[in-house]
């Protein structure tokens, strides 16, 4: 039986890459990009706020924005909602239930320290008898061209056993863009010459990469790509890209691994936008 002791993503997980391997982009940067992106956004909802009643709605804590009279898709309230978006860049289907006390963190590792702390709150209160509502980070950030391990704090009652997880080529958000991931590092080993492709036996072959090459997430962001298809091949052939670079190497430095829906959609296309690669739904 193999136990997977990486992060593994689901059909709902995310993930953002940001920065070449070779660029100047830190943890703490990307940390606080994000940190610049949730102030944006809360500056939205505080601007909106102010100005609820001009357009018949109102702010329920806990809930969010909501109209007085109607539904939101009501075709009326659809017309205000198009008006509220163009003036302050949200509507009212736009949610703020998410934590954001993480704010106050000054570094990842002050972010790390209060989540790891805040679940170890919630377990010892649990464990007296109090009803506890589970908290959750929305996010955990890595840095895939030196970290060895680091804390999915996604995952609270993962980090509460003590346990890490561990970065590799093979990983799921390795494998999830690109689609020869295997013939790099797995068993559908393979070798080029003069264009065509054989197998370990010296047998002609159509590598598995080949057929995953219409949807490779790789081969459609080429303009993010590093090295070409056929470079990246090489270099795995050659040692030069291996099993424990490779995602910072092929894909990009810095990674934001999260879950659907726990960073608020407006925030995750601001992500989409500075990420050499992304998804918000690996699945």
């Amino acid at each position: 039986m193999k136990i997977r002791t990486n992060f593994v993503t689901n059909s709902s997980s995310s993930s953002f890459i940001i920065g070449r391997h070779d660029e100047d982009i830190t943890v703490d940067i990307v940390f606080n990009i994000l940190k610049g992106l949730y102030q944006e956004y809360l500056d939205k909802r505080d601007a909106l706020k102010a100005d609820c009643d001009k357009f018949g709605i109102e702010w329920v804590e806990g809930s969010g924005f909501e109209f007085k009279e109607g539904k939101a898709w009501d075709k009326k309230n659809e017309e205000i909602n198009k008006q509220i978006e163009r003036i302050y860049g949200i509507n009212t289907w736009d949610g703020f239930h998410w934590p954001t006390d993480w704010m106050a963190c000054e570094t990842y590792a002050d972010y790390e320290k209060y989540w790891l702390t805040k679940y170890n709150e919630e377990k010892e209160a649990k464990e007296r008898g109090e009803k506890v509502r589970g908290s959750y980070a929305p996010f955990s950030i890595a840095d895939f061209s030196k970290d060895t391990e680091f804390y999915a704090l996604e995952d609270g009652s993962y980090c509460l056993e003590g346990k890490k997880s561990t970065k590799a080529s093979q990983s799921d958000i390795f494998g999830w863009y690109i689609g020869c991931s295997d013939a790099l590092f797995g068993d559908d080993y393979y070798e080029k010459i003069d264009g065509n492709y054989y197998d370990r036996d010296g047998q002609v072959v159509v590598p598995k990469c080949e057929e995953h090459c219409s949807w490779c997430s790789y081969n459609e962001n080429a303009k993010n790509s590093t090295f070409k298809c056929d470079e990246i091949i090489e270099k795995s052939k050659n040692g030069e890209i291996t099993d424990a670079n490779a995602i910072a190497m092929v894909l990009g430095k810095i990674c934001i691994m999260s879950e659907c829906g726990w960073i608020p959609d407006k925030i995750v296309d601001k992500l989409g936008d500075i990420s050499r690669f992304f998804c918000n739904h690996m699945g």
